[in-house]
């Protein structure tokens, strides 16, 4: 099964590392998602922060979407302190809804690679 990591260029920035934590870990998470980037069985594409993109449903908190073969497709979602496993098809559909208007706005793989890499350079 592969991942699809969609990743948002605002939470690259300077000033949301020094919220959570320094450059030097921030940087050695980028080159993972990196190195990650190059299994034939992981996509990461980052959506860039600029007037065209807009307000993003990603803004809203990060989820997951899971398939598998001994269960019908459910979501997961995280908020601080808690998580909920969604499995009523209607509601996981709203959330495969809101997956493609991400996925919309994304760059590119290559493009995101580039920008992930630019962004690197930034913090040595």
């Amino acid at each position: 099964m592969g991942a699809d990591v969609l990743l948002s260029a605002q939470g690259m920035t300077v000033a949301k590392i020094a919220e959570v934590g320094s450059l030097e870990i921030m940087w050695e998470q980028l080159q993972r998602l990196l190195d990650m980037s190059e299994w034939p069985n992981v996509i990461v594409r980052v959506v860039p922060r600029t007037w065209d993109t807009g307000g993003c449903p990603g803004l809203d908190g990060s989820f997951k979407l899971l398939k598998g073969r001994d269960f019908a497709d459910v979501a997961y979602t995280q908020s601080p302190g808690t998580g909920r496993l969604v499995s009523s098809p209607a509601e996981v559909e709203r959330y495969v809804v809101r997956y493609d208007q991400i996925s919309a706005k994304a760059m590119p793989e290559g493009p995101s690679r580039e920008l992930i890499r630019s962004v690197m350079e930034d913090f040595k």
